[in-house]
């Protein structure tokens, strides 16, 4: 596996992946504020209005691209990463891209998810490249030991999204668009547990690896 996470590695820093990824980066991010705003949950006209405090909270897809290529950004052009920024971002775009594309799965006739060329054809397989998108951040998060604290805020940030999508003022269109559909209630929390448990997975190997190494002698 390691030449795999050394050609992650490599393409973190690669000047040329990073503006690879920049343009199409940038249309998920504006295409996914716009579909928020024809929702309604960013116009005062609408009726799904939502207050401008949780406006930060509502964007899922587009949000997390965003961090994603922020966190890019600091690494490849100035050599600088946050384990905090980089466990959000991982998470986001992984948990986000494979609650989309079950989406898509589970109700291919109603969506079109495979009519070629349709713009859900290609919201399904551009969400199928988050996931992937996500695995450049792994080389580094498994590298180096993060701290229950960070640890903990990427857990906290990512269960606070969740609830407010779901159980709070149901920020994601899911629940009021669609508010008998139970597949699409109750995937989300087990896309976000299996999205939790992985990347805790990670982090407790990066403790436990931190911990030996502290107990060995030094030569």
């Amino acid at each position: 596996m390691e030449p795999f996470w050394s050609l992650l590695e490599r393409m973190r820093s690669s000047k040329l992946w990073f503006f690879l990824l920049l343009l199409p980066n940038l249309i998920g991010i504006s295409f996914g504020y716009y579909y928020y705003y024809e929702v309604g949950q960013f116009n005062p006209a609408s009726s799904y209005f939502r207050d401008y405090a949780l406006w930060p909270f509502i964007p899922d897809s587009p949000n997390a691209v965003l961090l994603c290529l922020v966190a890019l950004t600091g690494y490849t052009f100035f050599g600088k990463r946050s384990r905090l920024l980089d466990g959000i971002a991982f998470t986001a775009m992984l948990y986000v891209g494979l609650w989309t594309t079950f989406l898509f799965l589970a109700y291919p006739q109603q969506l079109g998810t495979f009519e070629w060329g349709s713009t859900n054809n290609l919201l399904f397989f551009s969400h199928m490249g988050m996931p992937l998108e996500a695995l450049l951040f792994l080389p580094a998060l498994r590298k180096d030991a993060t701290s229950w604290a960070i640890a903990g805020a990427v857990v906290a940030w990512n269960l606070l999204n969740v609830g407010l999508d779901y159980w709070g003022p149901h920020l994601h269109p899911a629940p009021f668009l669609h508010p008998s559909d139970g597949v699409l209630h109750s995937w989300s929390p087990w896309v976000m547990a299996v999205t939790l448990v992985g990347y805790l997975c990670v982090t407790f190997k990066n403790k436990k690896a931190a911990k030996t190494k502290l107990r060995q002698p030094v030569s």
